[in-house]
């Protein structure tokens, strides 16, 4: 079932100020003719885009995705104002939809992919109808209206946290929330503002593990200063990480704001990370 993206956006012909309706001519008798067409090539020929699902423009380093493309029309050209619809396959595109003019002849838009698709990759067309009239219920010819997509959705960076071998149901540290735009030596940059609350409190010898959904380097607080000498080693995969909560030594009664974060290995998007404290 074809999904109508937009209907209520009328222009008038490249810039030419007639009423809708004007032009044509009357005829006597004779055979029908065949109805002049009007031609449209895009540019790009697909409509193509890659992004990670839930992308947003708040957490995300590569800002909410969108998709461009530029009609350049030709053939027979209507004359007044002129109706257009442009309809998906499928509902993959938000309703948000800009059209400038780009030429005397042509026109821009850009679309929005759904960021909330689950990863995978995604292919339809759109459909670019021109109508005469605002109700929509005489058309004009088109030729060349049909234009393939492809979206490439990968799987948002999500952390599985264990205590002790049990899942946490409340601890879901992702790249879009809570996000970390960089590491600078010590200094973590959290996105938005400054560090999150500590999320939970470990006591020594509890086991700490994290279970990436894509490749990424891992930072714990065994490797940030300064305590982190008090901290044994971790295991670290691309996918895993593993570490022990230390004892505290004597005189020291907790440690608060332990970081724990993982930094994509290839992407744009952010890394993922939160904090515990820990007590004897």
């Amino acid at each position: 079932m074809l999904l109508r993206l937009f209907r209520t956006i009328a222009f008038t012909w490249f810039g030419v100020m007639l009423p809708a309706g004007c032009g044509g001519g009357g005829g006597g008798g004779g055979s029908a003719q065949p109805q002049p067409t009007t031609t449209v090539t895009y540019g790009p020929t697909t409509l193509s885009a890659t992004y990670f699902q839930h992308q947003s423009g708040l957490n995300s380093s590569a800002g909410a995705p969108s998709v461009s493309v530029d009609a350049t029309f030709g053939g027979s050209l209507p004359t007044g104002t002129v109706y257009p619809v442009i309809v998906l396959d499928k509902p993959y595109f938000s309703t948000s939809v800009e059209i400038v003019q780009s030429g005397s002849q042509s026109y821009g838009a850009t679309l929005h992919p759904d960021v909330n698709l689950n990863p995978g990759t995604y292919t339809g067309t759109i459909r670019l109808h021109l109508f005469k009239d605002a109700s929509y219920t005489s058309e004009y010819a088109l030729s060349g209206g049909d234009l393939p997509y492809t979206l490439t959705v990968t799987p948002e960076l999500a952390i599985t946290v264990k205590i002790d071998g049990v899942v946490s149901t409340t601890i879901k540290p992702t790249s879009s929330n809570t996000a970390v735009m960089s590491i600078n030596g010590n200094t973590i940059y959290w996105n938005p503002g400054s560090a999150p609350a500590s999320v939970a409190t470990l006591q020594a010898g509890q086991v700490l593990e994290l279970e990436s959904s894509i490749p990424v380097n891992w930072t714990g607080a065994g490797d940030l200063y300064p305590y982190g000498y008090m901290w044994p080693a971790s295991t670290k995969t691309s996918m895993t990480f593993r570490q022990v909560v230390p004892s505290l030594p004597d005189g020291v009664p907790s440690m608060t704001g332990n970081s724990f974060i993982a930094m994509p290995v290839t992407g744009s998007q952010y890394g993922a990370g939160f904090n515990i404290d820990v007590t004897n």
